[in-house]
């Protein structure tokens, strides 16, 4: 791991230090047309090692249709904040209209207050739930996916990202975890969702838009300086805390199923811990400094 590279909207706290953004500087150079960033997540478990960052413009190669926009919410903090519609499975719906997603590609998880994480796997026959209220697991059969809503949108979130690994008796552990890390109406929501779509962040216009990834996507392909497309390969893995709080940092390869759980007393799972690759290509920014 080279380091996290910070892509946040800046925040308007006092006495912080203000100087310009990445993105500010890209722009003010001529360099993007537009102050926003595409970011397409691959999982480690299809083998493609694709992750890619879009500085300028999105990649359209990455998504079918149009993006669905969805303003943010000011905070102080210079999160990417939208808020939820609902979330359900399996065209069930829990009712939780009135959360928040503070958008993190640095997170690996997505953790929400116990009850919101109750109340979302309660529509998942089978569900267990730990005696501290925060970890769950679901049958290993479970085929169906979970919707998250933005807007009048809602995204599929596949098996391949919300189920673990088996902590036994056909049961495997949930990656969404019962955990509050902002407000009560907060949830910190990282590359479980990021990596079933095609993610974009408008500093301009102050939005997010998600596009449904295209099957067989290839990454774009650009020639000369400047380049709005950093496709990053290769990178070296390094071990991640399930909450790393803030603003998309980086494209992340490797799927949280992918590492056991640890299971505490009585076989229980415990909070979930796994390995991510900040697959950002940080050299190719050398080229416009």
């Amino acid at each position: 791991m080279d380091g996290i590279l910070g892509l946040g909207r800046g925040d308007t706290k006092a006495n912080t230090i203000e100087a310009p953004s990445l993105l500010d500087a890209l722009s003010s150079s001529k360099l993007i047309e537009k102050k926003l960033f595409g970011i397409h997540l691959s999982r480690g478990v299809d083998g493609l090692n694709d992750g890619e960052l879009n500085l300028g413009a999105p990649n359209t190669n990455r998504y079918d249709g149009d993006l669905s926009w969805t303003k943010t919410i000011d905070n102080e903090n210079g999160y990417w904040e939208i808020a939820i519609s609902n979330a359900g499975f399996d065209g069930k719906t829990t009712d939780l209209n009135d959360r928040t997603a503070i958008l993190d590609s640095g997170t690996s998880y997505i953790l929400m207050p116990s009850d919101d994480a109750l109340a979302l796997h309660g529509l998942i026959t089978g569900f267990t739930q730990s005696e501290d209220g925060e970890t769950f697991t679901v049958p290993c059969s479970t085929t169906k996916p979970i919707q998250i809503k933005f807007g009048d949108k809602a995204f599929d979130v596949s098996t391949k990202d919300y189920m673990g690994g088996s902590t036994g008796n056909g049961n495997c552990a949930s990656n969404i975890v019962g955990r509050q890390v902002f407000g009560e109406k907060q949830w910190l929501v990282g590359d479980v969702f990021l990596k079933n779509v095609y993610s974009v962040f408008d500093v301009d216009n102050s939005q997010v838009g998600f596009g449904v990834k295209k099957e067989g996507a290839q990454s774009s392909t650009s020639s000369g300086i400047p380049s709005s497309t950093a496709t990053a390969v290769g990178a070296e893995s390094a071990t991640a805390r399930p909450i790393l709080p803030g603003s998309p940092t980086a494209v992340n390869q490797n799927s949280p199923q992918e590492t056991e759980p640890v299971k505490g007393e009585g076989g229980r799972a415990k909070a979930p811990t796994s390995s991510f690759a900040l697959l950002v290509a940080l050299a190719l920014l050398s080229m416009f400094v």
